[in-house]
């Protein structure tokens, strides 16, 4: 498995990169999933983005990273050893970060991942394999400043 809290050194807001220059970080995100392969994929896409990006593969070691980092937004597997998306819903809600922006990638319809995580306040819903371009969408999408919360498929909530 990728090893959790895995990322780019971060300071102050910036990250080096492979030459050792320092990008701006867009955001801090964290891939929680347990498919090795598709985790390392998305990191790399994630990471040329400007994202400075953890990694864990079930719900304990998302439990540990909320507990000691900063996290923008959350990339989420449906489906992982020790729970799944309701075991993920019910751990934000425990730890007040209900509001975390999410993005539901499982192999799922969507319909049902939604009603798996019904209690997430601001979620979009994908079904793997995923599109990079509507990931890059639905990430800025819920990272921008707003007066409305959104749920799965892009319906705003006041």
């Amino acid at each position: 498995h990728v090893a959790i809290g895995r990322q780019h050194p971060v300071i102050g807001g910036l990250r080096g990169d492979a030459s050792g220059a320092m990008l701006a970080v867009m955001a801090r995100l964290v891939v929680c999933d347990d498919d090795d392969e598709f985790t390392t994929i998305l990191v790399s896409y994630l990471e040329k983005d400007g994202h400075a990006v953890s990694c864990c593969a079930d719900v304990n070691q998302l439990a540990q990273l909320l507990g000691h980092e900063q996290i923008d937004l959350l990339i989420m597997d449906m489906q992982m050893p020790a729970g799944g998306g309701p075991a993920v819903t019910s751990l934000l809600k425990k730890s007040n970060a209900q509001d975390l922006p999410v993005i539901v990638c499982s192999g799922m319809p969507t319909e049902a991942q939604k009603s798996w995580c019904s209690g997430l306040l601001r979620a979009r819903f994908m079904q793997k394999p995923i599109d990079f371009a509507t990931m890059r969408k639905a990430i800025a999408e819920l990272l921008a400043p707003s007066k409305t919360t959104c749920r799965g498929g892009g319906e705003a909530r006041p």
